[in-house]
């Protein structure tokens, strides 16, 4: 587990909270059955495959309270005020519109988004986290600037076309035909 810190938005850190209070209930339902699958059984483990089940969902539970308990520890607030988003680099909070080019295809596709927290990525709404591919290629770039990035469905290579002040002109942007052809 890394020890470097993830960004979240008050949403995003709010997401994590929601995510770690329902783990936990659910590994208290895990608990309370594995109690009674104990008692049932006489022995505890002896002839009885549901309670060595119920051992092992407690025993991925309790991991996977352990990881969001570290991401929690790891989580660093940021806020970005519209009217306010960095407007020379790509970072955290930039609302901007990249040219992405499918190196084996030739195709192209201008998109539009807002960079977001960890983990807090709504593609439909034109909110992708820093984490995700793309982005994390694209940080730190400036208007004209180019990176070869690796996505799931291929190489390709993504130019930073502008950046925009608000979200509002993010969600206009999505308006804008998507599918180009290279010339």
């Amino acid at each position: 587990m890394s020890d470097s810190p993830i960004f979240v938005t008050v949403v995003g850190r709010q997401i994590l909270q929601e995510q770690l209070n329902e783990k936990r209930r659910r590994y208290k339902e895990i608990c309370d059955e594995r109690t009674v699958a104990h008692e049932l059984s006489g022995d505890g483990w002896h002839d009885n495959p549901h309670f060595n089940y119920l051992q092992q969902m407690e025993a991925t539970a309790t991991r996977e309270i352990a990881a969001l308990n570290g991401l929690l520890a790891r989580a660093r607030m940021f806020r970005v005020a519209n009217g306010c988003r960095p407007l020379d680099r790509v970072a955290l909070g930039s609302v901007v519109t990249v040219l992405i080019c499918d190196l084996p295809t030739g195709d192209e596709t201008l998109r539009t988004f807002e960079i977001v927290g960890f983990q807090e990525t709504q593609a439909d709404a034109g909110r992708l986290a820093y984490n995700v591919p793309l982005v994390a290629g694209v940080m730190g770039l400036e208007v004209g600037d180019s990176v070869e990035v690796r996505l799931p469905t291929g190489q390709s290579k993504s130019r930073l076309r502008r950046f925009m002040k608000t979200r509002r002109c993010c969600l206009r942007e999505r308006q804008f035909p998507r599918n180009l052809r290279c010339k």
